[in-house]
């Protein structure tokens, strides 16, 4: 059904509308297709932090982490400033990356949960580490 939309988004020349163009590459990348994601994100013409992190999240959710870190590295030197949901999407990319998860890495990430305003996956992280 999502491609069927599309295919209308296209029809009716809706394709660089940056809001159509977000919310097509969040469910290609929420469905795993994130070539698709891909090629949508290519073709918004001004991307906003909402775009990145549509690809950001769908690389975490399909395990591609060096290719999350490196989208949301690129995002920081076109100049936007990560969001809350940024920050947590990296944190969960970079400690799925650590192999060894000892107190200095959980303190780490549980203070960078903490200052980008998500109190709750800070507490569940806390409470992870105590067991």
């Amino acid at each position: 059904m999502g491609w069927t939309v599309h295919d209308h988004v296209v029809e009716m020349d809706f394709g660089s509308d940056l809001y159509i163009g977000n919310a097509l590459t969040d469910m290609y990348a929420k469905f795993c297709c994130l070539d698709r994601a891909r090629n949508v994100f290519d073709l918004i013409p001004k991307r906003d932090v909402e775009s990145w992190n549509s690809m950001i999240s769908g690389f975490c959710a399909n395990e591609e982490l060096e290719k999350a870190l490196g989208f949301y590295f690129q995002m920081k030197v076109q100049g936007l400033v990560p969001d809350s949901f940024t920050v947590g999407s990296v944190f969960l990319a970079c400690g799925n990356w650590m192999v060894q998860r000892d107190n200095v890495s959980w303190n780490i990430m549980i203070s960078g949960y903490t200052q980008s305003g998500d109190l709750k996956e800070a507490i569940k992280l806390f409470q992870a580490n105590e067991r």
